[in-house]
């Protein structure tokens, strides 16, 4: 009996998502929306500017302008003229290279880590790398168009 109610309340179920799928099969439930969306676009009316022309345009007057502003391009397109030489100076002041060390790495000082931490060789400090470390000095170099410039710091 049990078996029996639990079958025929299933089938009610089953007919009743059934009959919902087949309404929303035939009416579409966007249909309303679309309607309502095509009549306030039929409503808009397109205006034209005051000298009667359509808003299109020119091509060849764009890229005149474009290319005519030679300031836009200085900044968009890299130099022919070779870079000058870089500053090690400039770019390690206030490095200082201590007489501190563990193992093959040395506590080096910078400004902006005026505690310093532990480097070793191919580590980079303001993107010059050190090549070598000996007790009496670290080596830093910068390679920069095919040349490399070295600098040589004395550990303090």
């Amino acid at each position: 009996m049990m078996l029996r109610r639990l079958l025929i309340v299933g089938l009610v179920a089953l007919a009743a998502v059934s009959a919902l799928l087949v309404r929303n099969a035939v009416r579409d439930p966007m249909d309303a929306r679309r309607r309502a969306l095509e009549q306030n676009l039929a409503r808009i009316k397109v205006e034209e500017n005051a000298a009667g022309a359509a808003r299109t345009p020119s091509l060849d007057a764009i890229e005149t302008a474009i290319t005519s502003r030679e300031t836009l391009w200085t900044a968009l397109v890299p130099s022919e003229t070779p870079s000058a030489r870089p500053d090690l100076d400039k770019i390690l002041a206030g490095v200082v290279a201590t007489r501190h060390g563990i193992g093959p790495r040395v506590r080096i000082l910078t400004p902006l880590n005026p505690a310093g931490d532990l480097y070793g060789v191919g580590d980079l400090i303001h993107g010059v790398a050190i090549t070598s470390i000996t007790d009496e000095a670290v080596v830093f170099s910068l390679t920069q168009d095919g040349q490399t410039y070295t600098k040589t710091l004395a550990r303090e």
